[in-house]
């Protein structure tokens, strides 16, 4: 079953269309398989996206305003057993692929790595 999601951002006027599908396979009365792919992306806080730097009294830049957002593909392949009429057993393995992720010039520090502190650090 497939179908989308939109998201505007206002700050930086950014938009995204996350496509999503889903599928399901019964292989027998009590057997089916499934599978599922998203992909994804994420928006910066605001507070991370308006972070300004004085370069002088009169002036100042934010380099962060024009951050796109993060991405991600995630995948789900999965497995639900009927064991008995009232006992059903589900697994499922998920893989998720990060990226367009912004870091800190020179380094491999990303917004991901904090803890939710605000850090005021260009990306």
């Amino acid at each position: 079953m497939p179908d989308s999601v939109f998201q505007y951002f206002l700050l930086n006027r950014h938009y995204s269309i996350e496509p999503r599908v889903a599928l399901r396979w019964q292989v027998a009365t009590e057997t089916c398989c499934k599978f599922w792919l998203r992909e994804t992306f994420a928006g910066r806080r605001c507070g991370r996206l308006s972070y300004e730097i004085q370069l002088a009294p009169d002036r100042s830049v934010q380099p962060n305003k024009a951050l796109d957002f993060s991405r991600a593909h995630h995948f789900v392949l999965g497995n639900d057993f009927l064991l008995l009429h009232d006992l059903r057993f589900n697994v499922e393995g998920y893989y998720q692929y990060l990226y367009d992720i912004p870091v800190m010039p020179g380094t491999y520090y990303s917004m991901l790595n904090s803890n939710g502190v605000i850090i005021t650090i260009p990306l």
